[in-house]
């Protein structure tokens, strides 16, 4: 995850990271609590909220959109 987040603020991509404590692989689908769901409905806004854009423009490898 540091390396990642690196990377991405090294090309000015705009991450946010949403940290659900005791949260283990797939706790979104088998945990019903409220922290899961919150931490899916934030995941939500957060993509609706951004503009559309291709990984590799994203990245800095398509800087045209071609």
């Amino acid at each position: 995850m540091e390396e990642f987040l690196i990377a991405a603020k090294g090309r000015n991509a705009d991450v946010e990271v949403i940290d659900v404590p005791l949260g283990h692989h797939g706790f979104e689908t088998t945990d019903h609590a409220d922290r899961a769901r919150h931490a899916v409905e934030r995941a939500m806004r957060s993509v609706l909220r951004h503009p559309r854009r291709s990984t590799r423009q994203a990245l800095g490898l398509d800087p045209l959109g071609t």
